[in-house]
């Protein structure tokens, strides 16, 4: 679901990490721990398409996720 640049992403798994990317891979954003129930922020972010990376415990392949900012 497109959104204005604030979301907030839930988890039923602790996660390790977050990272916010753009589509050419330059990091926005990284959140070391970050809770079951992070809101991210980033208004004033170009509108278009960006990539969520979320790595969690004991895992060592992260999932990554699209997300659209209108």
């Amino acid at each position: 679901t497109p959104n204005d640049g604030n979301f907030t992403l839930a988890s039923t798994e602790k996660m390790e990490s977050l990272t916010i990317m753009d589509v050419n891979g330059k990091m926005l954003q990284a959140i070391e721990q970050p809770s079951m129930k992070q809101a991210i922020s980033l208004q004033g972010a170009t509108p278009g398409v960006y990539l969520v990376k979320v790595l969690f415990i004991g895992e060592k392949e992260a999932v990554t996720a699209r997300i659209v900012i209108e």
